[in-house]
């Protein structure tokens, strides 16, 4: 049984067949090995910052265990200053998070400040990226914001899609799937 984390109304329940975790788990893991592969450092660490009983977090956890990941476990990302400061202890290569996340993050006065240069992957997912967020975390840590879509109900996959314009999106999105095609 998973849970939704209520984005859309009341929390509800879904079950899920283990091969509907497993095939979403390993369509994530295609998407990032590509980027992932070119990270030259012993470990790679992702952030997270998610309740880990939500969909988003527990296919990232699983695709994090199955490729090796460290996980930079966040268990408070209300406490905005508390969080940067956790950033600033270590470099951090996968960054998934929410809008809401994202935004209040950027809103932070020391967050500018880290250190982005090991960033490679910034997933968005849980409710739709707005673009000002996007273009704002692409400004202040150079690395342009992907988007996950899904549903408790079908599991979380991970979609190529810039988050800084519909149109960019639409467009990405066909790119994709035509090379899949073709």
């Amino acid at each position: 049984m998973q849970y939704t984390g209520g984005t859309t109304g009341l929390s509800k329940g879904a079950v899920l067949t283990q091969r509907n975790v497993v095939a979403a788990a390993m369509q994530s893991e295609a998407w990032y090995r590509p980027v992932t592969s070119g990270i030259n450092e012993v470990y790679i660490n992702m952030v997270m910052a998610l309740p880990l009983y939500h969909i988003f977090a527990f296919m990232l956890s699983l695709l994090g265990m199955r490729s090796g990941y460290t996980f930079i476990l966040v268990p408070n990302p209300r406490d905005m200053p508390g969080f940067v400061k956790t950033l600033s202890k270590q470099p951090f290569h996968i960054f998934p998070a929410v809008n809401t996340l994202f935004k209040g993050l950027l809103d932070q006065p020391n967050f500018k400040d880290l250190d982005f240069s090991s960033l490679r992957i910034t997933q968005a997912g849980g409710m739709a990226a707005t673009e000002q967020t996007a273009a704002r975390w692409l400004e202040v840590t150079g690395c342009p914001m992907v988007e996950g879509w899904g549903m408790t109900e079908g599991v979380a996959g991970v979609l190529p899609t810039l988050s800084l314009t519909a149109s960019s999106t639409v467009l990405l999105v066909y790119l994709y799937r035509v090379s899949i095609l073709s």
